[in-house]
């Protein structure tokens, strides 16, 4: 009916988005084919999350992953006039947390890395806000970033990125600078926004913190994708 076909049709654009998979239409039913050699030979599915229907979706996000090419083959259900669903209560419920888990575990790095952004903000606001009662935004804004910078940097390493992280305490110094060069740049970037938007609206906290802020999220965009790309790059499955 067309509660069932909603249900449908917005759980697979939901996985679609958390999932981030946009070849695959119907992430519960359907017919889906693929190889085996080289891919569902590669997954264990004693590991699979789900008993359920929603066993499909964690299949389907594996081989995904591997690099398969996945076809799908379109079917029509007819009206049931016999007998009860073999469809669970609790299967849409099930489908959420599958979809959900995954995108968690693939997220880990980046929910720390989040966390870690905070702590930077943090300390880069506290030091901005100290720094401008003697001198200028953005000059404040420079410092408190290259501090925030050295905070981030050991936090990054030992936490958001352990799974990968630099254990020598000699390449942890020399892959600073790289880390540095790459978080100077939404630093100045931000900098120059301050400095502009002061000299247009006037250098008042209200105006220097709301560009701050704005600076700042371009930053948590570079550096994560910098970060997980270069400095903290995950090895090939």
């Amino acid at each position: 009916g067309l509660y069932r076909k909603s249900l449908s049709i917005g759980g697979s654009y939901f996985a679609k988005i958390c999932l981030w998979i946009f070849a695959v239409n119907d992430f519960t039913s359907g017919y889906k084919a693929t190889r085996v050699k080289g891919y569902l030979d590669k997954v264990d599915l004693n590991t699979i999350r789900s008993k359920g229907f929603a066993y499909k979706i964690d299949l389907l996000y594996r081989i995904h992953r591997l690099g398969a090419r996945i076809e799908e083959v379109p079917i029509k259900f007819g009206l049931r006039d016999r007998g009860d669903s073999k469809m669970e209560r609790n299967n849409m419920l099930d489908s959420l947390k599958v979809v959900l888990s995954i995108r968690l575990k693939e997220s880990a790095n980046f929910i720390k890395f989040v966390v870690v952004g905070f702590i930077g903000l943090a300390t880069d606001l506290s030091v901005f806000n100290l720094l401008r009662i003697s001198m200028s935004s953005a000059n404040s804004s420079y410092l408190s970033g290259a501090v925030a910078m050295i905070v981030t940097y050991l936090f990054n390493n030992f936490w958001s990125f352990n799974d990968r992280k630099i254990s020598s305490n000699t390449n942890l110094v020399k892959r600073f600078p790289v880390y540095a060069l790459s978080s100077l740049i939404p630093i100045v970037a931000r900098s120059l926004l301050i400095k502009s938007g002061v000299a247009r609206f006037g250098d008042t906290a209200l105006v220097a913190n709301i560009l701050f802020l704005v600076g700042v999220t371009f930053g948590v965009i570079w550096n994560f994708t910098v970060y997980s790309k270069f400095i903290w790059k995950a090895p090939n499955k």
